[in-house]
């Protein structure tokens, strides 16, 4: 079977057909009965003909964890009752798509924007010429309320199984801050942040902040911190150089794919064969921007803290920590004319506090459960507007 037939099998999915009948007219295996704490990887392995397909039927939110539980898995180097294989490498009967369906007006949105961010960066042979994979959109149906798309399943091992040994973190790290680097620096004359780009980085972010509706704040303290934000960003952020190539505008350890091979020393190699999840990517973000939000979601995965402690942490020093200094002192071009961000403060604050404000912007909009969640207002957003509010910069 070719892969452009799993358009078929997306469709019969999409009519809520008997999943036996189509894995026995498709000749196609999918995972299914996905549990809500997670997904158990023996659905996804172990099939015999090293021919099959297996489309792995993962709901949005559990993509990421599926993503480093096949990392976990094959970085055991053997699997169940299976032969070696190389460390962070597929064995050929592991899953060769992902299956991706919402019905959340954020999360279609989410789907659409990928297929056509990935059809750009494909035309402009982004991948290809900076060295790196996206995923391939194999069949996409959207039916208006729903969405369904396929696309490649990206081998490589998962950046946050890769983080949590402190040997390969910092080349890693450095390794992909220089790649999006490169890529964000590829195109014509940079532009200057304008007041376009002010109402939409900066405005339209700050509204945001006001969208969780079960909250402790009152609306008066609220209102007060945001309109803080609004102030400090602005000022900070006027006639600052723009990037004149593509931001991810979710690079996380997540969305990062390592080649999963060694180098001559023994220790995994650090360079990055893939990026994913392409929604939120464009161009005219500020230099550095995606290296901050790499910066600050690495230390999540190295410590397990909430995004809104890491934010407030970082605000009150006002710099990095020595491990971080270390590798981002190793990304090119982060040091520029508007300040260095990774070494001074008042612009080391300004950047973190926008990257925070975009992911906070970015989950709202793609899960809108976000802006009802009581505890997750309270630890990622109210956090630091109460830090905010009290430190007016």
């Amino acid at each position: 079977m070719g892969f452009e037939r799993l358009a078929d099998v997306v469709e019969d999915l999409r009519q809520d057909r008997a999943v036996e009948r189509i894995e026995e007219e498709h000749d196609v295996h999918v995972g299914r009965d996905v549990p809500r704490g997670g997904v158990r990887m023996d659905q996804f392995h172990g099939f015999a003909d090293p021919l099959a397909h297996c489309v792995a039927v993962v709901p949005g939110h559990l993509e990421k964890r599926f993503r480093k539980l096949h990392s976990d898995h094959t970085a055991k180097r053997k699997l169940r009752g299976g032969e070696p294989f190389t460390h962070g490498l597929a064995p050929p009967f592991c899953t060769r798509a992902i299956l991706k369906h919402s019905i959340n007006p954020g999360g279609t949105q989410s789907l659409r924007r990928q297929r056509k961010r990935l059809e750009t960066l494909r035309a402009q042979d982004i991948g290809e010429r900076f060295g790196f994979q996206i995923p391939t959109i194999l069949a996409f149906v959207d039916s208006g309320d729903s969405v369904w798309s396929i696309e490649t399943f990206v081998p490589g091992v998962d950046g946050r199984v890769l983080l949590r040994d402190s040997g390969p973190r910092q080349k890693a790290l450095a390794s992909a801050g220089n790649l999006i680097m490169a890529v964000q620096a590829d195109g014509a004359e940079p532009a200057r942040a304008d007041e376009a780009w002010a109402g939409e980085w900066i405005d339209r972010t700050a509204d945001a902040l006001r969208a969780p509706v079960k909250t402790i704040m009152s609306d008066t303290a609220r209102s007060a911190a945001v309109a803080s934000f609004r102030r400090h960003l602005a000022h900070a952020f006027r006639g600052r150089a723009l990037g004149a190539g593509w931001y991810h505008g979710d690079f996380s350890p997540g969305n990062l794919l390592y080649a999963g091979l060694t180098d001559r020393d023994g220790s995994p190699e650090s360079r990055v064969s893939a990026i994913l999840d392409w929604d939120r990517a464009g161009r005219g973000g500020p230099v550095g921007f995606d290296v901050c939000q790499l910066a600050m979601t690495a230390r999540r995965v190295v410590t397990g803290h909430q995004l809104g402690s890491i934010v407030v942490d970082l605000l009150r020093a006002g710099q990095w920590n020595e491990e971080e200094r270390a590798w981002l002192s190793r990304v090119e071009s982060l040091d520029g004319p508007d300040g260095d961000w990774t070494r001074d403060a008042s612009p080391l604050r300004a950047m973190v506090l926008l990257v925070w404000a975009r992911q906070i912007l970015a989950n709202i909009e793609k899960y809108d459960q976000y802006a009802r969640n009581r505890l997750w207002s309270a630890a990622n957003v109210e956090w630091v507007l109460r830090y905010i509010l009290r430190n007016p910069h």
